[in-house]
């Protein structure tokens, strides 16, 4: 989302805002999908130890399809997958938001939510949070940035997830 100074203004100010920047909003928007998309996340988050930055005692990660409904992955206490393990945890990726301010300049915001059933509980004790790191290179200017944009965009994403992970208790 990209915003300027008329931001400032109020009400009026904001509204004007939007309208100006409408175009560029639903283009970063849809660029963002396509170079963060899921198989790129898991790139991203590939390149990070999960089990030793979710605390987690030696785990086998599976990535499993992404979950269309929304109130499904965020909201459900349940587990997303058929496994029946004890020591079982899900990662939700629910959020990558891109946001360029007049002040702050550009960042990646993600959300994320982390459902422990360790200890074989039924029902998830949900951790929800955020990363969030600006970037300077995202979203390119011409075609000839493209790839270091898209490279700074996944591992600002691995980033905030890391800033995510902090949050995580290890189990007891």
């Amino acid at each position: 989302m990209t915003t300027s100074l008329l931001s400032g203004f109020g009400i009026i100010g904001a509204v004007a805002d939007a309208a100006a920047n409408k175009d560029r909003n639903i283009s970063e928007a849809e660029y963002l999908k396509e170079a963060l998309g899921p198989r790129l996340q898991i790139e991203a988050l590939k390149s990070l130890d999960l089990v030793t930055e979710l605390k987690l005692q030696p785990s086998q990660i599976i990535y499993e399809t992404p979950i269309a409904d929304r109130n499904v992955s965020t909201k459900a206490t349940n587990r997303l997958s058929s496994s029946t393990a004890p020591c079982y945890v899900e990662l939700l990726i629910t959020q990558n938001f891109y946001t360029k301010r007049a002040i702050y300049g550009r960042s990646l915001n993600n959300r994320f939510i982390f459902k422990d059933f360790r200890g074989g509980k039924t029902k998830a004790k949900l951790v929800k949070g955020r990363g969030g790191n600006g970037l300077s290179s995202f979203p390119p200017k011409t075609t000839d940035e493209t790839e270091a944009a898209e490279t700074e965009l996944r591992e600002v994403f691995a980033k905030n997830f890391v800033e995510f992970a902090k949050t995580i208790k290890a189990a007891k």
